[in-house]
């Protein structure tokens, strides 16, 4: 079997599972049964490692050589939450970080090919951990313990009855899609060379469209989202903020839109501008994190107004982004920060 990879004669999947840390995860079980039982078919080779320390990983990969790692857990911001071993305690709970992921992603691998990370806010920094020739699935934001397990589940279904890991993960996406009224969950699939139409999807699937600017955790984070959609419309490349050792880069080889592009810049221009004046005008909502508490009455219309201004040009940009898009693969237009 071929996971976009030189063929082998068994798919081999090591599956790290962190249920110590995640004991709210009540699915997370019937996941590991799950593959578990997929290690019975012939053509796959299973081997689960639970709450096995995270030192430990190198030597499991060396020895094991897995075609998948699947890690089932919990996420932070890009990083995974994991046991380790700790010179006082023995073991205990830690953030993994994206430099240790990278380390243990990029070794050029001569069987990985795919990287499963199924838990919440896994998928900020996979350009830099993208094996050779692979790819990395992961969410973006939050997934409930449901869709992440029924995803999963459904993955590894198409897998073992022959689809390629591009199609599984659409076919699996999808089926999650519509058994939750249409609701497309928030996991992604990265590759080193995404074709045009998921390029645009992965520039603007990201927190900073997708919440209203009374929510947003810092406007200075949707600033830089902004100026980072800009730059990679002008580049066709995506690249993190994060300073890792062998950075990457994902490049997009087919050319864009121009038409296209033309517009989204000019739509990431006004929203700028927008956003300029409303730190402009209200400085202490950027400067400090309870900032909004201290608006006096008789401001909160002019603020709300502008809030309001950012959360809807914002809407329009992605309703340009929707036109190019499979309707199941749509975004949701921002609520107004006038409704919260």
């Amino acid at each position: 079997m071929s996971l976009n990879g030189p063929a082998f004669s068994s798919t081999r999947i090591l599956v790290w599972a962190q249920l110590a840390c995640a004991p709210d995860l009540d699915l997370a079980r019937d996941e590991v049964a799950r593959l578990r039982k997929l290690g019975l078919n012939v053509s796959f080779e299973v081997s689960v490692e639970t709450d096995r320390p995270w030192s430990d990983l190198a030597e499991v990969l060396q020895s094991f050589d897995p075609d998948i790692f699947h890690y089932i857990g919990h996420g932070h911001r890009g990083r995974l939450i994991a046991l380790d071993y700790d010179s006082d305690t023995g073991r205990s709970e830690r953030e993994i970080t994206p430099a240790e992921l990278t380390h243990a992603f990029r070794k050029r691998s001569a069987r990985l090919r795919g990287v499963v990370l199924n838990g919440c806010d896994t998928a900020h920094w996979a350009p830099h951990f993208i094996p050779d020739d692979g790819w990395v699935v992961g969410a973006t934001r939050n997934v409930g313990d449901d869709p992440g397990t029924l995803f999963a589940d459904m993955f590894y279904t198409y897998i073992e009855a022959g689809a390629s890991a591009k199609d599984a993960f659409e076919d699996a996406v999808e089926y999650v899609a519509q058994a939750d009224n249409g609701i497309r969950p928030p996991i992604v699939r990265w590759v080193m060379d995404p074709e045009p139409t998921v390029f645009l999807r992965q520039v603007f699937d990201r927190q900073s469209f997708r919440l209203p600017v009374r929510a947003e955790g810092s406007l200075y984070d949707l600033a830089s989202a902004l100026d980072g959609a800009h730059d990679a419309l002008s580049t066709r490349t995506l690249a993190t903020r994060t300073q890792i050792e062998d950075q990457s880069v994902v490049y997009c080889r087919e050319p864009l839109d121009r038409e296209l592009v033309r517009v989204l810049k000019k739509r990431l221009t006004l929203i700028r501008a927008d956003l300029r004046l409303l730190i402009r005008e209200f400085p202490d909502v950027v400067r400090f994190i309870d900032g909004w508490m201290s608006v006096q009455p008789d401001e909160w219309p002019y603020l709300l107004f502008l809030a309001d201004r950012i959360d809807a040009s914002r809407s329009a940009l992605l309703s340009v982004v929707n036109a190019t898009l499979p309707p199941d693969q749509h975004f949701p237009p921002i609520r107004l920060s006038s409704s919260e």
